[in-house]
């Protein structure tokens, strides 16, 4: 997908695409060809290119320049959850229980960093442990706690910058019509918004 909005990301920065060669490579190859300094860059997600380095050997915050979209015009939203309209229609009890125990999950998870680390441990004892809890609390402070959370809860969504999203991804992705932001988001699925607040510290 980054592929797709980096022409969008060019034009508002005025990058000129024609001096930027693009390849494709194997998700596992970007931080050692960077380290080797056989890439200039790689479009990542930072939580786990970050930690990536980290494991290499690497010290992500000083040896590494990064460029998050967010500051640099492209005012997106990022993960979300995703179902059929047919499951939307037939069962919306369904979507709306998994609405929930997600964001359960979400407000457990923040609240109780260590048990959250062992339940990663228990599913894959192999992983370094200290480095899953250090990407969690990079994931928690980092990337889930955008200001505007605190008005409206975890999991919904400002229907401007949704627009300017929308609008966005349109561009990169060539679409002949404009998706209208309440065919993409539902908010009745939502549990209360006191149910939905994120407020992490780090323990």
């Amino acid at each position: 997908p980054t592929t797709r909005l980096f022409p969008v990301f060019a034009e508002i920065n005025g990058i000129d695409l024609d001096k930027v060669a693009q390849e494709n490579m194997a998700p596992n190859l970007q931080e050692p060809m960077m380290i080797r300094g056989d890439i200039d860059g790689a479009f990542v997600f930072t939580s786990t290119s970050w930690f990536n380095l980290i494991a290499n050997r690497q010290d992500p915050a000083n040896d590494y320049n990064w460029f998050n979209f967010e500051d640099y015009g492209m005012d997106l939203y990022s993960n979300g959850m995703m179902v059929s309209r047919e499951l939307l229609a037939e069962n919306p009890e369904a979507v709306a229980g998994l609405v929930r125990a997600v964001n359960k999950a979400t407000m457990e998870v923040s609240a109780n960093q260590d048990s959250s680390v062992e339940a990663i441990m228990a599913y894959d004892n192999l992983v370094d442990a200290d480095l899953e809890r250090a990407r969690l609390e990079f994931a928690l402070t980092n990337l889930m706690n955008a200001p505007e959370v605190t008005d409206i809860g975890m999991g919904d969504l400002v229907d401007e910058r949704l627009t300017r999203s929308i609008e966005i991804v349109a561009k990169g992705y060539d679409l002949e019509r404009l998706p209208e932001a309440s065919e993409i988001f539902d908010r009745s699925f939502l549990p209360s918004v006191d149910e939905r607040r994120f407020e992490t510290t780090i323990n």
